[in-house]
């Protein structure tokens, strides 16, 4: 299977944005040495700021574009992976501390007061903007991309991004539902998925370094070399769908009794899940 055409038809469901969420992976939003809640919503709300200041001003949106280039260029990963500063928060946080609802492109033209498209002006050519579409388009089975739909904030481009991270926990979660499951209501179920969403958005057992992105390291040229199985080097089996979301939460264990610890809560969440999604007695 491969990835969507970059100038082909749009997809039946584009996934860049959601009721709940919004991701901006493509526009180079983790392409920086600190990606850490506080300073991720920092860089985007500076971002946010700056370009409502210059209304829709074509020169001044390019000098906000020049400032921010500038400023961020330090603290980018690589130059090779381009990093769009007009990538930021649509929308407001509830309040002081809580993490921004839906990240997108600030000067995208659904947001223009006339419709125009003022895209050239951005790092990437307007026909890339629009016309671009991530492999997981294709990859993500329509269950999978409901699942990824039940998620908030950054957790939602987390999962919806990378198709093995969500495949795994589709797969965990309908084994404890002892089958298929619809991720399409009910609200009820939404609880759990908020605790396990919560879960893998603050896990605890993150790499701290900054060129980890889930099973990979990253090196300047954006090449990716595959780290050892994070599990292998604490002398810990687990089940191929559980090993597969460690992996993919950049996890790096003390010991094994912190791994084991680490697998039971996954497998606790992802059972609430299919217990709140099919109760019991509920048919198949």
């Amino acid at each position: 299977m491969t990835a969507l055409p970059l100038f082909g038809p749009a997809p039946d469901r584009v996934l860049c944005q959601t009721d709940r969420a919004g991701c901006a992976a493509c526009c180079g939003t983790y392409n920086f040495d600190d990606r850490h809640t506080e300073a991720f919503d920092a860089r985007l709300l500076r971002r946010r700021a700056l370009v409502r200041g210059a209304g829709w001003d074509k020169v001044r949106l390019a000098a906000v574009r020049d400032q921010l280039l500038a400023e961020e260029a330090p603290h980018r990963l690589t130059d090779m992976i381009l990093s769009c500063p007009y990538a930021g928060p649509l929308d407001d946080a509830a309040g002081p501390g809580d993490p921004l609802a839906k990240v997108g492109c600030l000067i995208h033209p659904a947001r223009h007061p006339t419709g125009e498209d003022v895209r050239d002006l951005a790092v990437h050519p307007r026909e890339v903007c629009a016309g671009h579409f991530c492999a997981p388009h294709e990859w993500l089975t329509p269950r999978e991309k409901d699942f990824a739909a039940r998620g908030t904030n950054r957790v939602y481009a987390n999962v919806v991004t990378d198709a093995g991270l969500c495949k795994a926990l589709v797969r965990c979660i309908e084994w404890h539902a002892d089958g298929p499951v619809s991720f399409v209501g009910p609200d009820a179920a939404q609880p759990a998925l908020d605790a396990l969403f919560s879960l893998l958005q603050h896990w605890p057992h993150r790499d701290p370094d900054p060129r980890r992105f889930g099973a990979y390291v990253l090196d300047e040229r954006a090449d990716e070399r595959r780290v050892d199985d994070p599990l292998a080097a604490v002398g810990v089996e687990a089940e191929r769908s559980l090993a597969t979301v460690v992996a993919a939460l950049s996890s790096r264990f003390a010991d094994a009794d912190a791994a084991r610890r680490a697998l039971d809560a996954l497998d606790d969440a992802c059972a609430a899940v299919a217990r709140a999604l099919r109760p019991p007695g509920a048919g198949p």
